[in-house]
């Protein structure tokens, strides 16, 4: 007779739980005596067998490995030793700890650039674990590299802003902790434009005026008008309208000339020039009601006049039975001689 002396498997005590931060690794060790020495297994908690995978291993001490702990993970696990004496099984909870969802920095509520610039918006994670995913999107679309735009590593790059690119732009964090959003207005700033106008402004003395400008800019241009080189102070007779025309009333000759509408923002200034042009009524300056001259003398009657553009002087003698016309007597200067 051959007598088969051994004893049941022992196992030293495990703890009830153990933790891992997530996506750390980490090794179980689950150690057992007995004679025979005990086979050693490892089952989910719904007493599934553990199989190596990229996941799962199981040493050949009985030590349980978990590569990149992930939610997937967490749970009761068992450990099992047995001989032909018998069979003990200890079970814990693996619990992942390290979990926070993203938080990240603001973005600007509206981020204004130049048309024609170059920008980049970095979309900046504070904290957040696992590492969180980001994806930009645009008017709430997921934003796709073209047109324009790149992504890199989570930075927004605009290569050469243009009109297409001024619209709702948001960076969404994620993990498995949660997720967090930041938002902002792309707006997209134009160099001030002056539409093309009159060049030329015809007036008659007397009369009001309205130079027009019409700007378009982004932001709204701030404008100043020159008149040869001077810039203009509105008072009661010349001031700027709130569409940037500047009206003059009352218009003197004086006030002819080359005027220039100046618009200015943040991007730059344009400027453009007209000529305003005042036309003088005839008038008369210093009239003479009466002359003496001694017969057979040669007299001279003059007539200054001032008017814009020159006057045409005429002449004609009054008498009983008409109008004579003296044409021909008329000088250079509209004098009568």
């Amino acid at each position: 007779m051959y007598l088969n002396v051994g004893s049941k498997p022992f196992l030293i005590k495990l703890p009830s739980s153990v933790s891992v931060e997530i996506l750390q690794n980490i090794s179980i060790p689950c150690i057992a005596t007995g004679t025979p020495d005990p086979q050693i297994s490892w089952h989910f908690g719904n007493g599934s067998n553990i199989s190596t995978n990229s996941k799962f291993a199981v040493s050949s001490e009985g030590t349980l490995i978990i590569q990149d702990a992930d939610l997937s993970v967490a749970g009761k696990y068992i450990c099992r030793a047995q001989n032909r004496f018998g069979t003990e099984e200890q079970s814990l909870d693996l619990v992942i700890t390290g979990i926070r969802k993203p938080i990240l920095s603001p973005l600007p509520d509206i981020l204004e650039v130049p048309k024609g610039e170059k920008k980049s918006v970095s979309c900046i994670v504070l904290d957040g674990n696992p590492k969180p995913h980001l994806t930009w999107f645009r008017n709430g679309q997921p934003l796709q590299t073209g047109y324009g735009l790149k992504i890199d590593d989570g930075r927004l790059e605009i290569l050469k802003a243009d009109d297409f690119h001024e619209a709702n732009y948001s960076c969404f964090a994620s993990n498995i902790g949660g997720s967090a959003t930041e938002e902002m207005y792309l707006n997209i700033l134009y160099h001030p434009e002056i539409f093309p106008t009159n060049q030329e402004f015809v007036v008659t003395e007397g009369s009001d005026i309205t130079l027009s400008c019409n700007v378009k800019g982004d932001p709204k241009p701030a404008i100043l008008w020159y008149k040869d080189n001077i810039q203009l102070i509105p008072n009661d007779e010349i001031y700027i309208e709130n569409d940037g025309s500047l009206k003059i009333k009352n218009v003197r000759s004086f006030q002819e000339g080359e005027y220039i509408c100046s618009a200015t923002n943040i991007v730059g200034t344009s400027d453009q020039s007209m000529k305003l042009i005042i036309k003088v009524p005839p008038r008369i300056i210093h009239p003479v009601s009466s002359y003496n001259v001694t017969e057979g003398n040669i007299a001279t009657l003059n007539c200054n006049v001032y008017a814009k553009p020159p006057a045409l002087i005429r002449w004609k003698r009054l008498k009983p039975d008409g109008q004579e016309n003296l044409e021909k007597y008329i000088m250079y200067n509209g004098s009568l001689q």
